[in-house]
């Protein structure tokens, strides 16, 4: 072979090798490109789903943080808050009845020593129960949040302390007490059933209806006032039960007040019977113009129901049975005298904390 062919198989192996690095060069500086001009949808989602969820942790762990601090900024003040209260009653035999708007005690001593301080932003409400030997505190952040402490717990959640009662007669509240008032279409025949839907101390009162005045004349002709209706509470064999006053008669006697009947009442505390629920007064009899030398006789007075006050508990699933009596009508007056006035309706009111 030439010294010439030589050189021309040499000249074609460059070639050749020189084709190959080009081809090599152009698919590498493609691919380049191709990577360099963007992000395929794919990989565009997996980043965004990525950072959502670095963004949901961020997220959880700032509020989880965020109401740990104002759980311990309203526990914290509720802790300082029961200790000045519980110092108060042992300097006072009793906790505040009231509170000014410096939360200072009012009554029944007013006293700057024992002012209740809590973090800003912060608001509480002081709800005593008679004869204010027990408490409830709520403390209430500006976002809503809420604790409450008694004067024998320690601070606990406000959304734990559910209503014992969902409904039933009608409800109010104030402050930290839920109130159920009920009134005479709670009868005998047809007594207004509530469940408790959680455990709680009840506090309650109990009024039997005033009896019905009578009605006056000039020879004891008018009639008698009718007694009112008894009001009570029934849980299982428990019966609290306030009787109605009696009427007053049509000759000037009046009424007996009504008595308080506790059956079963084991587990009823501080119960009372004060006579407060009051009938309305008999009619008054008056001179016949006609007849000015007769001397009319009035009516009796209708006397007042009998009271049941006091703290009672109660668990959940427990049926409360209540019933309400009505006033006593007034007794009708003759020659011309007056009737007596009715006696005022009676009431069953149960209140709690919430």
């Amino acid at each position: 072979m030439s010294n010439r062919s030589k050189a021309d198989i040499s000249y074609l192996h460059l070639a050749c090798a020189y084709s190959v690095k080009t081809v090599k060069l152009i698919v590498m500086n493609s691919a380049i490109y191709r990577r360099s001009a963007g992000f395929t949808i794919v990989e565009l989602l997996v980043v965004i789903v990525v950072i959502g969820i670095l963004a949901a942790i961020s997220l959880v762990s700032y509020s989880g943080i965020s109401q740990r601090a104002i759980a311990v900024s309203l526990q914290s003040d509720l802790s300082g808050s029961a200790k000045i209260l519980k110092l108060y009653y042992a300097e006072y035999g009793t906790y505040p009845q009231a509170m000014d708007g410096n939360n200072c005690p009012q009554l029944p001593v007013v006293s700057s020593k024992y002012c209740l301080k809590g973090s800003s932003g912060n608001t509480f409400t002081y709800c005593p129960t008679a004869p204010y030997s027990s408490f409830m505190l709520k403390n209430t952040n500006a976002k809503g949040a809420a604790f409450l402490v008694t004067d024998s717990t320690a601070p606990f959640a406000a959304g734990s302390s559910s209503a014992v009662f969902s409904s039933g007669g009608t409800v109010s509240t104030s402050g930290c007490i839920r109130t159920h008032t009920f009134g005479t279409s709670c009868t005998t025949g047809s007594p207004c059933s509530i469940t408790a839907t959680s455990s709680g101390t009840l506090s309650i009162r109990i009024d039997g209806a005033g009896g019905g005045g009578g009605g006056g004349s000039y020879y004891c002709n008018g009639t008698s006032g009718l007694s009112g209706g008894y009001s009570s509470i029934g849980i299982g064999s428990m019966i609290l039960r306030a009787d109605g006053g009696t009427g007053g008669t049509n000759c000037s006697v009046n009424g007996t007040p009504g008595a308080a009947n506790i059956t079963n009442g084991g587990v009823f505390v501080n119960a009372t019977n004060p006579s407060t629920a009051a009938g309305s007064p008999g009619g008054s009899g008056s001179t016949d113009v006609y007849c000015p030398q007769c001397e009319p006789t009035d009516g009796g007075n209708g006397a007042a129901g009998g009271r049941i006050t006091g703290n009672l508990s109660i668990s959940s699933g427990q049926i409360v049975n209540i019933i309400v009596g009505a006033g006593g009508a007034g007794g009708a007056g003759a020659d011309t005298v007056p009737n007596g006035d009715g006696g005022t309706n009676g009431t069953v009111v149960i209140s709690y904390p919430n």
